[in-house]
């Protein structure tokens, strides 16, 4: 995404996304690298935003809750739901 997001950048870019949904895949970013510096917090941001499908173009390192059986923004289904 950019090189230089905000933090109201990102929120801006996740509005609307349900909290369970942004939580979790907040979470599985973080797995992947914590954010301790400005380029592992862009890296976050773009992992983030690639994931709920709301990145303009797809990150290397990213990954797709709902190939992992997660949340689909605008679904009904929440992360590890068993039905």
């Amino acid at each position: 995404m950019s090189d230089h997001m905000t933090l109201d950048d990102f929120l801006a870019a996740t509005e609307g996304i349900p909290a369970i949904a942004l939580r979790s895949v907040m979470v599985t970013a973080l797995a992947v690298e914590p954010a301790r510096t400005p380029d592992a917090y862009q890296r976050f941001y773009d992992r983030v935003l690639e994931a709920l499908g709301r990145s303009p173009e797809p990150v290397a390192g990213a990954f797709d809750l709902r190939e992992q059986g997660g949340w689909s923004v605008g679904g009904d289904r929440a992360p590890f739901d068993s039905r």
